[in-house]
């Protein structure tokens, strides 16, 4: 399911760097992501691929370690396959979602009832 995840066989530049740079890694299982790419589309109105949720599933998954931290997560791309969509909108999500959401807060009104910094967070697709 998660496609950009699995390899064959890792190239070893790669895992060097990730065992000299990572601390900690999480297993997680399918419906995990599922539940996370439900959670992602219903609450954040992002679409996340399997590989792009599985973020936020194994922070889910320890959140009490996080609890009073401030952590990142990458969730990338919405290369997902309908009938995955399908599942994850099926899944259940990782805490309780709202029946009728509506749409997001507006970010520029947000910043002015924050009385802490915020980050704007910007991207831009690039051509292959």
């Amino acid at each position: 399911m998660a496609d950009g995840l699995a390899t064959r066989k890792p190239a070893a530049s790669a895992l060097n760097g990730m065992m000299a740079l990572v601390d900690l890694f999480v297993l997680v299982e399918e419906y995990e992501m599922l539940s996370a790419i439900r959670s992602l589309a219903v609450a954040g109105h992002i679409l996340a691929e399997p590989s792009g949720a599985a973020t936020l599933a194994a922070a889910w998954k320890d959140r009490h370690e996080w609890t009073g931290k401030k952590i990142a997560l990458v969730v990338s791309s919405a290369n997902i396959e309908p009938q995955v969509l399908v599942q994850a909108m099926q899944a259940t999500p990782l805490w309780p979602l709202p029946k009728n959401p509506g749409p997001t807060i507006d970010a520029v009104e947000g910043r002015k009832r924050c009385s802490r910094p915020t980050l704007t967070v910007a991207y831009q697709r690039l051509a292959p």
